[in-house]
């Protein structure tokens, strides 16, 4: 569109952080459409915007039940029909303290409600493992369904920091309901309000009863998070090093045959780089043999026996991994296969 209007809420007042993504990608027309409100929340919608009607929405602020809810709460307002919501981190996601946005997807009904949907197309690959959920609205019946339903939810840590109730948003529960109150009077019904606030202040009360229980409970639990954490950084720097080792084979050639190696959610990157650089695909071989037998597109996905036996027949093995890159690699030299037959490309995160 040759006209929009594109608002940028953020907490932080940080400008040398806040809105740096918006600021690089860009151009100096687009940004001049740009509107940014740092130190502004979701609370201060209405003095931001008005009356205008929002096409789509990013919610990706604090992730803590019930932020989320709370920011759509604030926003639902200010859509119309065919207004696109996108939540991120609704799956997936490993932190049991955060999982905000993971409780309104879910609760959101299937039809309408879709895992990096959007962005299904050859061109735009997603980066991450479908943390993005993109909704389309119910009716305003369902709407205010799923509204009363999260609010039911349970409150983890980190709801409120360790310490203090004071919540990050600055909010006492007292100012939260006068808050809420004041602005859901005006979009809401009335019945609707009512439940809705007494329902959220209800578990934000049985929060701070149990709390140093919830503290330590959450604290467990992203404790296992951040090893599994730790495992993938373990895993992205053993690719690293494979690929540093393999540095100076990332150049594919016209004409010449290779063999894809690696895992079935791979193959395709690496048959596109294959593909670009006018070489050819000869044989496809999964990482673990569970493949074996089955079909990929024109190729049937050989057993990694068959890497050994046929070496006259390519001219290089092509990695198609990122997370098992150096247990790739170790396979295909027990197999006899030299390293400078042995070739890395660039794949998505």
């Amino acid at each position: 569109r040759k006209t929009f209007d594109l608002y940028s809420l953020d907490k932080w007042k940080n400008t040398n952080i806040c809105g740096r993504l918006t600021k690089d990608l860009c151009t100096e027309n687009e940004l001049l459409h740009w509107h940014f409100f740092p130190g502004k929340t979701t609370f201060d919608i209405e003095d931001i915007i008005g009356g205008v009607k929002l096409d789509a929405v990013f919610i990706d602020g604090a992730h803590a039940h019930p932020y989320p809810l709370l920011d759509l709460l604030f926003l639902l307002p200010y859509l119309h029909e065919e207004s696109l919501i996108i939540f991120h981190d609704v799956n997936n996601y490993p932190f049991i303290g955060e999982l905000g946005a993971c409780y309104i997807f879910s609760a959101w009904p299937p039809m309408y409600r879709y895992l990096n949907f959007y962005v299904d197309n050859p061109n735009i690959e997603p980066i991450t493992q479908e943390y993005m959920g993109v909704c389309t609205l119910p009716s305003r019946e369902q709407l205010l369904e799923i509204l009363l339903s999260v609010a039911m939810f349970p409150i983890d840590a980190p709801w409120e920091k360790y310490g203090s109730w004071k919540n990050p948003l600055g909010l006492e529960p007292n100012d939260m309901e006068q808050l809420l109150s004041k602005f859901m009077s005006c979009h809401y019904p009335e019945e609707f309000t009512e439940k809705f606030i007494n329902t959220l202040l209800q578990q934000i009360s049985i929060y701070k009863k149990y709390r140093i229980y919830r503290e330590h409970h959450t604290r467990i639990f992203n404790d296992a998070a951040d090893i599994k954490v730790l495992r993938r950084r373990v895993k992205c720097l053993e690719g690293m090093l494979t690929s540093q080792m393999l540095q100076g084979n990332s150049r594919l050639e016209k004409g010449k045959k290779y063999v894809i190696f690696g895992s079935g959610g791979r193959y395709q990157e690496a048959a596109e780089k294959v593909y670009k650089a006018g070489a050819v695909i000869i044989a496809v071989i999964d990482l673990q043999d569970g493949l074996y037998g089955h079909t990929w597109y024109d190729y049937r996905i050989m057993s990694s026996d068959w890497l050994p036996d046929h070496k006259s027949e390519y001219d290089g093995v092509v990695i198609a991994s990122i997370d098992d890159m150096l247990h790739v690699y170790n396979s295909i030299t027990m197999m006899g296969v030299p390293k400078e037959k042995i070739y890395w490309v660039e794949l998505w995160y």
